[in-house]
């Protein structure tokens, strides 16, 4: 048996060149963690519910492949698009209330209609959703139709950069430096990983 004393360091008390090295091991080990997009997939959620989607499903995949991109799903309710929620939720998003504008012009006379977002196909994307509309009342137009199709995939559109931006900040330098500081995580001054 022998016995080794080593000294660990905090990351605030390493050279540059071991932060980058403490960094790049945080990056690998949590390569496959995606609890960061809960927060967001909540966000989502619950907007999709001022759309009038009753118990949203959520689809979505990232970044960076063919068909990656996000969708949500579920039985639709005219008279559930709530826009004065959404004003008050995102005051700031002019780009996301325009969404849901949309589909309340087109919907206001129309208060009785119900539809269905049915995910297909094998991908995760705005297109990857089948859109059913009935209307008791045959005023409802196809230009109207189109529309709001078109306002729920940018909706959609929106989730998916919300995802990206939010993945893209999760792995910046500033925020892998407060995960490892609110851990306590503890280096060798190289800025390797004791394995014990």
């Amino acid at each position: 048996m022998r016995e080794v004393t080593v000294k660990l360091y905090k990351f605030d008390e390493m050279s540059d060149a071991a932060k980058v090295k403490a960094r790049d091991w945080f990056r690998e080990i949590s390569v496959d963690d995606s609890t960061w997009a809960e927060p967001v997939e909540l966000d989502a959620k619950e907007i999709a519910g001022m759309f009038g989607i009753l118990e949203p499903e959520l689809h979505w995949s990232g970044f960076g492949s063919q068909g990656d991109g996000a969708s949500v799903s579920g039985r639709w309710y005219a008279h559930g698009v709530d826009l004065s929620a959404l004003e008050k939720h995102a005051p700031k998003d002019e780009e996301l209330q325009s969404y849901l504008r949309c589909i309340h012009n087109n919907c206001a006379q129309h208060l009785d209609m119900v539809g269905t977002l049915t995910s297909i196909g094998h991908y995760s994307h705005e297109h990857s959703i089948d859109f059913n509309f009935e209307c008791a009342e045959r005023a409802w137009t196809e230009t109207q139709e189109g529309e709001v199709i078109a306002a729920f995939r940018n909706f959609m559109s929106w989730v998916y950069a919300q995802l990206e931006a939010e993945y893209i900040y999760r792995r910046s330098d500033e925020a892998i430096e407060e995960d490892i500081e609110a851990n306590q995580y503890e280096f060798l001054e190289s800025g390797k990983r004791l394995s014990v």
